[in-house]
């Protein structure tokens, strides 16, 4: 018989790939905190192609003194691999497209704080 613990998968480490020439460019672009939270936004938006969740797209934002959470309902999600994919800064395999560089929410978070916890799962 299984128990709650058995369930648990083991964790998975993710390096976060970077230049400092575009940690410092990227980061520069953002005016305002603002600015900053609608490209996390806009990376959930990215996301959405009406298949997984319908045609709805629900982004909720939390801000507390010491956290921010933006949580979308509706869209794909990010597995281990999606996540790895999206931490190398600059590799992304998108063209003419939103997301096209592949810098912009990981520049926001810079922007905003030192420290993140990302939590993401498929849909």
């Amino acid at each position: 018989m299984k128990n709650a613990i058995d369930e648990i998968p083991e964790p998975v480490i993710l390096k976060e790939k970077l230049s400092r020439k575009i940690l410092r460019s990227t980061m520069a672009q953002f005016p305002s905190l603002t600015v900053a939270l609608l490209e996390l936004v806009d990376n959930a938006f990215d996301g959405f192609d009406g298949f997984y969740g319908g045609n709805f797209l629900d982004i909720n934002i939390v801000i507390t003194k010491n956290s921010i959470i933006v949580e979308n309902t509706g869209g794909k999600g990010m597995g281990p691999n999606e996540l790895n994919e999206w931490l190398d800064w600059g590799g992304s395999h998108k063209t003419n497209a939103i997301g096209e560089w592949g810098q912009g929410g990981k520049a926001a978070m810079g922007y905003i704080g030192s420290a993140w916890i990302v939590q993401t799962k498929l849909w």
